[in-house]
């Protein structure tokens, strides 16, 4: 999930932003042929870092461990969530990470889709962050998630990462492969931070009083040794906790708390982690 966005301060209405939860899927992967898997599990999305700092210097809020987006704000008034880090099953065989960031030529069996993180204002609009694989379905996957109004970052797809949030003042920058777009680092610098996924959400941008939240990532189950049964994409953030996914349809143990929750208005304000459950069947 991704991290909690809050506006206000010493000039404003504080209005928090829920960061979007990740997504869930349920597949069969046939390993006869391989020897060896990589698994990632991604870390939730950071939420405001010091809600005491009003008026003080700006905040990056790096994003989740697993490709998530940085949260970018330039005022202590106004703390920008980052987005959460994919969750993942990769082949061996070309597999690579760097600084946290699976790259973009690693071979995924399946992944889970990471909310991105909130924004905020102080006016009566949604900026929160979108849901990991919770939008339109494409031949082996999902796209994530995004409230409509323009500052959002979009939704990761199949075949590009989300685009980076239209601000007036500045824009969200696009995510990829992998991995969650950034908030702007120019101009106003203030945008919440994607998702990362198959593809990544983009981020947030901003307009004079309205910072957008980032784009939730891609889900994807499209490799030829898996076999899809389930999803369920989380929900996007708004002024009310994000739905984590509902998945008591589709395993028989009970997941823990917390696990890919948009971050919460309260206690540390960070998404929760992934998690990854792995039954294995002998043929």
């Amino acid at each position: 999930g991704g991290g909690c966005g809050e506006s206000g301060g010493q000039t404003g209405t504080e209005q928090n932003f829920y960061g979007g939860s990740g997504g869930f899927i349920k597949a069969n992967i046939d390993v006869s042929s391989v020897t060896s898997l990589n698994i990632m599990v991604g870390e939730g999305g950071k939420g405001r870092v010091n809600p005491n700092a009003l008026g003080g210097a700006g905040i990056t809020n790096n994003g989740g461990w697993g490709g998530g987006g940085y949260g970018i704000s330039n005022n202590g008034d106004w703390s920008i969530g980052s987005g959460g880090g994919l969750s993942g099953i990769f082949e061996i065989t070309d597999f690579s990470i760097s600084s946290g960031n699976v790259g973009s030529t690693s071979k995924a069996y399946i992944i889970s889709g990471a909310g991105g993180g909130g924004g905020g204002t102080s006016n009566p609009v949604v900026l929160g962050g979108g849901g990991g694989g919770n939008g339109a379905s494409f031949a082996s996957g999902k796209n994530g998630g995004n409230d409509a109004n323009v500052n959002n970052g979009r939704g990761g797809t199949g075949t590009v990462g989300g685009v980076g949030g239209d601000g007036s003042l500045a824009d969200g920058f696009a995510g990829s492969k992998y991995i969650g777009g950034n908030g702007p680092n120019t101009g106003a610098k203030f945008g919440g931070g994607g998702g990362a996924g198959y593809y990544g959400g983009g981020g947030g941008g901003i307009t004079a009083g309205y910072v957008g939240g980032g784009g939730g990532g891609s889900s994807y189950w499209g490799h030829s040794s898996v076999t899809y049964i389930a999803d369920v994409g989380g929900g996007n953030g708004i002024s009310s906790a994000s739905a984590v996914p509902n998945t008591s349809s589709y395993v028989s143990f009970t997941v823990p708390a917390g696990i890919a929750q948009g971050g919460d208005t309260s206690s540390t304000f960070n998404g929760g982690n992934g998690f990854i459950a792995i039954q294995y069947q002998r043929q």
